[in-house]
């Protein structure tokens, strides 16, 4: 070299050194290039990451309509529109200008209600108007797939402004459609808020539109140095987002290591041009430095190399972490991505859950049987947690040997680093990551996970938001249903508190300042009037007179103004002049607007205190029913008298003159038969309760009389005792067999005579007759129960079969009876027995009673067989008959032998001779 310097010219020298920094020059220039378009890459995938978190959250709005529209039976406009204010106002940024609900009619879709005003765009949806071509075409093809959400191609407004329609239709309510505007121009406007992004082309392709739309939004005419795109697919419709930055974006490529170098190196020849011919001393060395200076080169060309594919490879498993829709596929696309560049052997996710300050895991790498990551770590536990609790990255180099092993199919070894990185976003710890490599870890790889870890945080961060936003329209759902529930109840909460008020048991009325605010149903029912008429009146109206008004508020006021509440009674007056009793009560209330304000419940108590005086009366009356008692009990025939243990200890006066006992006396020695007593004292301690005993007890002569007891258990000065009713009927006995020897002869007589006895009520309304079993018999009667018979349908039916005529006078006869212009019925009639068919005669005679009012209660009568009678005169009439017409007979032909005999005479006269026969008159 120094041989080269030493003979080389300059001016070569200056030409090679040159040529060689503007070549290291274009080297590093590519490189800081390369880097530069990567972090654009990044920026536009976060951008566009971001664009999409923004359209699905403005779904989230829609949702909670969804959820009002299936929690209720019919939304109105007012519900509708405060769902509406409300979701809006829980919504951070809105994009969503315009919400409507749309019905399926016959004639197509209509604009059921919609939060758009009237001077809106015409193609914004508004309430009662039709809804736009475009609009209807998605609809149709919305409703094809109801319960997924559907994005239209996008429409141009009048102001120039590109919108889109977002819509569902609920699977439950196929006719119904919520739909929203989408401002989809504002998004991408918002989203250029950064130097050096220039500008947004957003290609929708939705799904009933053959034409892929472009929508173009640049903030400046800066020239694009270079595009960046992401493909995603949101609401059935293709996106493609290409964002364009200029060369201003993050201050540009970097160029200063390319320009530095390239001059030092140019710097470097002219030096060496300059003083080749003074340094050829030191030529040696300065060759020395130059190979130096090209190795130093060569490997920073190879780590740029390696830098920009490992950069390749953290941008392809960005671009895949937007696919991602769970903290599992994330951890599954990080480790994958992160195994060739940092030689994984194991590695583990865990999320951050603040709440419970405990890590969750996620997912895990090349994990073993023998050893799996915990599913739960609390913070503070181990590395791991305290990773999470210090939020600082953990690197242990060269773990020991007895630490974790990675395992293979065919061996195993111990990891050159275990790393645990704090995953950190908007200063909030979201979780940790823990890797397990098998190659020593370096700054290298620690850039490379730099680069990584913030869209991994933004990955997590986009996750959980659409779990919220999950968990905000589940949220929703439930609010909207939990609203509609407490609206309900709180409608039939005051329904109820309105019917309570309005059929309460009681006058209600609530007063202020001296006027009448309101009253119940029952307060206008006391003063006989409406409350339309009571409403709005001074008090003073409902009472007797002013003088009575003042004299009640003289009354109640003190009370009222300490605080206190009133309770007394006030003779009142009704409108129409009724009087009555009312139990005041009063209690003073605060009322907005009135210095003073009570409400007052009137009780009418005139029932009550009528009550009272009857209660006085019957006191007096029982006071007096019990002098009457003691006094009956006194003059009573009938012996009573209370005994305990079998001792008398009461007994009126007619008990003691009835049986041969006295009070103190043991009851024993008064039963004619002992054993009949212990009987009885047996079957009263078993019933409680003996009634109508029949016994022979001694009376004070000793002599045995027919004792009608009865016995009941009952308690006299505080001991078990017996108390007893005792009517001597030895003579009724007496009598009684004396009627029933009368009854007998009775019996025989009517069966001597073939008569019955029957009984009639009248006053009952029943068609039924009591027969006796005799009459019965008479009549052929089959056997009844207590023998009733029908009036009409049996007795009256078999009078008629026996002979109509006969039937008509009895029937005629029985009314007149009843009427009382005959003093009895009394007739005779023929009766068709049901028994055999046969016709008898019999005669009837019957009395009625009558009541008070000489109404007819009772006809009571007996019937006797006349047949053998009625043929009797039959056969004698028969026969009388026959005599009259043999006595016609005969009366004919004397007649006719007087007149013979006048002829005779009269032609003997005429002869001359003298008459035969001797003609008396």
């Amino acid at each position: 070299m120094k041989r080269f310097l030493s003979q080389a010219h300059p001016l070569l020298v200056l030409v090679v050194g040159l040529l060689f920094s503007a070549l290291l020059t274009q080297v590093l220039h590519t490189s800081a290039t390369q880097v530069w378009e990567k972090r654009a890459d990044q920026e536009a995938t976060r951008r566009s990451m971001n664009l999409l978190g923004w359209i699905e959250e403005s779904y989230a709005t829609l949702s909670g309509l969804v959820a009002l529209l299936e929690n209720s039976q019919d939304v109105d406009a007012g519900e509708f529109l405060n769902a509406v204010d409300g979701l809006e106002a829980r919504t951070k940024v809105n994009f969503m200008p315009a919400k409507a609900m749309l019905v399926s009619t016959s004639e197509g879709w209509d604009t059921r209600y919609s939060s758009a005003t009237p001077d809106s765009d015409t193609a914004f949806p508004k309430t009662t108007e039709p809804p736009s071509t475009l609009l209807r075409h998605s609809l149709a093809s919305a409703q094809n797939t109801p319960n997924e959400w559907f994005l239209s191609a996008p429409f141009v407004a009048t102001d120039g402004r590109q919108f889109v329609y977002i819509m569902l239709v609920p699977a439950t309510k196929t006719d119904v459609a919520l739909v929203g505007v989408l401002d989809l121009q504002r998004m991408a406007e918002n989203q250029l808020d950064t130097e050096g992004v220039t500008g947004l082309v957003l290609k929708l392709k939705a799904q009933d539109d053959p034409v892929e739309r472009v929508l173009a939004v640049r903030k400046s005419d800066a020239r694009v140095h270079h595009r960046s795109s992401t493909l995603t697919q949101t609401a059935r419709a293709n996106l493609e987002l290409v964002w364009e930055m200029s060369a201003s974006f993050e201050g540009g490529i970097n160029r200063h290591l390319a320009l530095g170098v390239g001059g030092a190196c140019a710097l470097s020849s002219l030096l060496l041009a300059l003083f080749a011919w003074g340094l050829r001393q030191q030529g040696q060395r300065i060759q020395q430095r130059v190979r130096e200076a090209t190795r130093e080169l060569a490997t920073a060309l190879q780590k740029a190399e390696a830098e920009a594919q490992a950069k390749a490879s953290i941008t392809a498993v960005l671009l895949q972490l937007q696919q991602v829709g769970s903290l599992g596929a994330l951890s599954d696309t990080v480790f994958q991505g992160l195994a060739p560049l940092l030689a994984l052997g194991q590695a583990s996710l865990y999320r951050a859950d603040g709440p419970s300050a405990t890590l969750v895991l996620c997912g895990a790498y090349a994990g073993t049987a023998q050893l799996s990551p915990p599913p739960t770590i609390a913070f503070g536990q181990g590395l791991v947690g305290q990773c999470a609790v210090e939020q600082g990255v953990v690197v242990l180099d060269t773990p020991p040997a007895d630490y974790l092993h990675v395992r293979s199919g065919l061996g195993e070894a111990l990891p050159a680093a275990i790393v645990l990185l704090p995953i950190v976003g908007s200063g909030t710890l979201l979780g940790v990551m823990e890797l397990a490599c098998l190659k020593p870890f370096t700054e290298r790889e620690q850039q490379f996970l730099d680069h990584l870890l913030p869209m991994v945080s933004m990955s997590m961060e986009i996750i959980a938001r659409n779990e919220h936003t999950q968990c905000l329209l589940h949220s929703s759902q439930e609010q909207a249903a939990a609203l509609e529930t407490q609206r309900k109840e709180i409608a039939q909460l005051l329904l109820e508190q309105e019917s309570i008020f309005q059929n309460a048991p009681h006058g209600i009325v609530y007063t202020a300042d001296g006027t009448m605010l309101r009253a119940n149903k029952r307060f206008a029912e006391y003063f006989e009037t409406t409350v339309e008429e009571l409403v709005g009146q001074h008090s003073e109206s409902i009472y007797a007179s002013p003088e009575d008004f003042q004299n009640f508020v003289a009354l109640v006021g003190p009370s009222l103004a300490a605080g206190k509440d009133v309770h007394l009674e006030w003779e009142c007056f009704s409108k129409k002049g009724r009087r009555f009793f009312a139990m005041v009560s009063g209690q003073g209330i605060a009322l907005s607007g009135h210095s003073t304000a009570t409400v007052w419940m009137f009780e009418d108590i005139s029932d009550r205190k009528h009550a009272e005086q009857e209660l006085q009366k019957a006191r007096d009356a029982v006071l007096e029913e019990r002098e009457r008692l003691r006094s009956i009990l006194e003059t009573s025939p009938i012996g009573v008298g209370i005994t305990t243990g079998g001792i008398l200890r009461m007994g009126n006066p007619a008990l003691l003159a009835m049986l041969d006992v006295a009070p103190g006396k043991p009851m024993t020695g008064i039963y004619v038969n002992p054993d009949a007593r212990a009987q009885l004292m047996a079957q009263l301690q078993q019933q409680g309760f003996i009634r109508d005993c029949e016994q022979q007890l001694y009376n004070p002569a000793r002599e045995p009389r027919s004792i009608l007891t009865t016995y009941m258990q009952t308690t006299y000065q505080g001991e078990p005792g017996i108390l007893g009713w005792s009517l001597d009927i030895t003579e009724r006995k007496a009598a009684e067999e004396k009627l029933r020897m009368a009854s007998f002869l009775s019996d025989q007589a009517l069966d001597l005579t073939k008569s019955g006895h029957w009984h009639i009520p009248l006053n009952t309304g029943d068609p039924f007759y009591n027969s006796s079993e005799r009459a019965a018999a008479i009549f052929g009667d089959p056997p009844q129960a207590d023998w009733r018979y029908h009036l009409m349908n049996h007795w009256f039916a078999n009078v008629e079969a026996g002979d109509k005529d006969a039937a008509a006078r009895t029937f005629e006869n029985f009314n007149a009876a009843l009427a009382g212009t005959v003093p009895r019925y009394d007739t005779v009639y023929a009766y068709k027995r049901p028994v055999d068919g046969n016709i008898i005669w019999v005669h009837a005679m019957g009395h009625v009673v009558r009541d008070a009012a000489g109404k007819p209660t009772d006809m009571y009568g007996v019937t006797v067989d006349v047949t053998a009678t009625k043929l009797a005169e039959a056969e004698l009439q028969e026969r009388m008959d026959e005599l009259e017409r043999f006595q016609a007979l005969t009366i004919d032909r004397e007649e006719r032998m007087i007149a013979l005999k006048v002829e005779i005479n009269t032609l003997l006269q005429g002869a001359g001779l003298p008459a035969k026969y001797k003609i008396v008159e």
